[in-house]
């Protein structure tokens, strides 16, 4: 996969919870992203889901722009498995083992 993601930006009221994001990545199989609460991670993941609209910037995935309209994004998350993050995890496992 390639993400080609440029000035993206989500704000909640005041608050910029991506402020003009810029990344490219090629031929990923995987990604990690760590950083600290409220640093903005969950939100992007969801603005890749499609599950939020951002306020600005454009995101590319394989060189198709994703359009932020219920009609294209029907289509786009037939391919999408999202896992939401919960706190009732199992804390005797490991992440491998909550999720398998």
């Amino acid at each position: 996969m390639n993400l080609d993601v440029q000035g993206l930006t989500m704000k909640y009221d005041e608050m910029d919870a991506l402020d003009d994001l810029t990344v490219k990545l090629e031929d990923i199989q995987s990604l990690v992203i760590i950083g600290p609460s409220g640093g903005g991670k969950s939100t992007f993941l969801r603005v890749l889901a499609g599950l939020e609209q951002p306020s600005s910037g454009a995101v590319n995935i394989d060189g198709i722009q994703m359009v932020f309209a219920e009609k294209w994004l029907s289509e786009y998350r037939k391919g999408i498995g999202v896992v939401f993050q919960a706190y009732n995890l199992f804390p005797h496992w490991t992440s491998l083992q909550n999720i398998v």
